[in-house]
Formats: structure tokens, C-alpha cells, sequence
């Protein structure tokens, strides 16, 4: 990974793993389906102002919007009727973050079935496999029995997984092709994001929010910062670095996450939790490490657009 890809890399797991903080200021006055219609709106709107900046236009033409049609429903209804369906049923937090995990070794699989691994090497898919046994020794999802692990909670956090890697690939085929740079791509999927989210909120975002300070803090970050321009970052790093590497990010969340639970809400890190910590670290160096077989995700050398 380049010294660049790797700043954006830490950017993105950093203000990532700490948007839990936020979101919980957010839900103490929004619904799930408020928050994260009025987040893409403001995502959306700083996107723009982000075109305006650069000197960018939105995409034209019809097929380029049917293809972010089609990927602002992956990337921002999707996962909102996931999280719904998932609260319904009881789903466990912990378990939720073992999925959330899982999306590298998804995008393994759906390159696999695709044809495309061959310019994965053995390094990448080891060190993948190494970080998620990080993550399961850092959240030990078997304490919560297995009557916790076979519910339609689990099932569908693994179908957003899915999906969520599948977005990944879509977005490096739209970029590799030429059709998108980055920022149009996440702007583009942003404003679309809108009219999607807007057609959940009859489900549960029509009471009246109880806005404060608080709450308007924490989705005003979450949308400028994660749903905007840290988005940015990591559809560049999907360009830059490939699918399988730019999801590895997803590692470093609950990292981040244990790391400024200790500090802001003072919880203990067991000895079990800080192994886990040392094992995702492994991990990630080991699908890190140059490779000889080539472009990773078996992509072709192209030269990157702008923005």
C-alpha cells in the first residue's frame, strides 16, 4: 500500500471506529430512519460544496445514473432496512461487528466466484483470514451461546456483508472503466442516497424528532465526516488500492472503537481484547506486505482519474 493510501487508510479507520460515539448523541433524539436520511442529506450537500471546490461536475448521462441508482440502494437503503430488520429481531451489537468484519474476506469470496483471484497472491487472503480472527477473539461472539448465533439477526447482518462487499466491487468496475472519479462516484451515490432514504421514512421517520445540541452534533458530524468526506477517502482507497485492501479498514473499527472506549467512557480492555487487538495488527501487516504477484484483486494497471 502507498505512503498516501496509507494516510487515507488511518483516516478512514479512525473517524470510522469513533462514529459510534456520534451516532449515539444522534438516536438520543432521531430514529434510525431519521438519522440516516437527515445524515445523507447533509452528506449530499457537502459533496456538492466539495465539486464546487475542485472545480468537478456531477456525472451525465442516463446509464452512468442508472449504475448509481443501483449502487446508492447497496450502499445507503440497503444497509437502513438491514439495521431495521436487525433491531426487530434482536440482533446482538457484538455479533453486528463480527459481520461488519467479515466484508474483506466477502470480497475474497465474491472475486472467487467471479473469476478474479488471481492476482490475489497468498499473502493477502492469509492475512485477511488472520485479522478476522482477531476480530472474533477480540469480540468472542460464542459467549453469547448459540441460541444468540442462529437467529435471523446473524443472517442478516451476513447478507449486509455481502452486499456491503459487493458494493465495493461495483464501485472499482464504474471507476476502472472510466465512467466515475471518486468524488462523483461518492456525490453522485449521495444525492441518489436522498430519494432512497427519503422513500424509508413512512417505516419510522415521521414522529417528531427531539432535536438538541447533542443531537445535532452528532448527525451533522456523521454526515459531513462519515457519510461525506471520509466516504470519499475510502472510494478513492477502493480505486487506489483495490476492494479487498480498502475493506481491510474495517479491521482497524473495532480497534478504534475498544481503544476510545477506555478512554472516554472508561471501560477496561481485558487481556483476551487486547490479544485480539494484537492479532488483527498481525493481520493487516500480512495483507499489507508487497506483493510480487501483481496488482492486487487481479486488476488491471490503469491510470487513475482525478478527484
Amino acid at each position: 500500500m502507498s505512503v498516501g493510501g496509507m494516510l487515507r487508510f488511518g483516516v478512514v479507520g479512525l473517524i470510522w471506529g469513533s462514529s459510534m460515539f456520534w451516532i449515539m448523541l444522534a438516536l438520543q433524539g432521531l430514529s434510525t430512519v431519521q438519522f440516516s436520511f437527515v445524515r445523507i442529506v447533509i452528506a449530499a450537500a457537502t459533496l456538492l460544496v466539495t465539486l464546487a471546490v475542485c472545480g468537478a461536475a456531477l456525472p451525465k448521462g442516463s446509464r452512468v445514473w442508472g449504475h448509481l441508482l443501483v449502487l446508492a440502494f447497496l450502499s445507503h437503503l440497503l444497509p437502513v432496512i438491514l439495521l431495521e430488520i436487525g433491531d426487530a429481531t434482536g440482533s446482538d451489537s457484538g455479533l453486528v461487528s463480527v459481520f461488519n468484519a467479515s466484508v474483506p474476506l466477502c470480497v475474497v469470496v465474491l472475486l472467487l466466484v467471479a473469476g478474479r483471484a488471481r492476482g490475489l497472491g497468498a499473502r493477502l487472503p492469509l492475512g485477511l483470514l488472520v485479522g478476522f480472527a482477531g476480530v472474533l477473539l477480540l469480540f468472542a461472539p460464542w459467549e453469547a451461546g448459540a441460541e444468540r448465533l442462529l437467529t435471523w439477526g446473524v443472517l442478516i447482518s451476513l447478507v449486509g456483508a455481502v452486499f456491503y462487499g459487493l458494493s465495493m466491487l461495483y464501485m472499482e468496475w464504474l471507476m476502472n472503466r472510466g465512467l466515475l472519479t471518486p468524488l462523483t462516484l461518492t456525490a453522485g451515490q449521495a444525492l441518489l442516497g436522498v430519494g432512497w432514504i427519503g422513500l424509508a421514512l413512512p417505516v419510522d421517520g415521521l414522529e417528531l424528532p427531539r432535536l438538541s445540541l447533542t443531537v445535532i452534533l452528532g448527525v451533522t458530524v456523521t454526515g459531513v465526516l462519515n457519510t461525506g468526506l471520509v466516504y470519499w477517502l475510502f472510494v478513492r482507497l477502493v480505486r487506489d488500492e483495490g476492494p479487498t485492501m480498502a475493506s481491510s479498514v474495517m479491521y482497524v473499527v473495532p480497534i478504534v472503537l475498544i481503544l476510545l472506549s477506555t478512554v472516554i467512557l472508561g471501560q477496561q480492555v481485558s487481556g483476551r481484547e487486547w490479544a485480539g487487538i494484537f492479532v488483527i495488527l498481525v493481520g493487516l501487516c500480512l495483507a499489507w506486505w508487497p506483493s510480487r504477484t501483481g496488482k492486487p484483486d487481479g486488476r488491471r494497471e490503469s491510470a487513475p482519474v482525478s478527484a
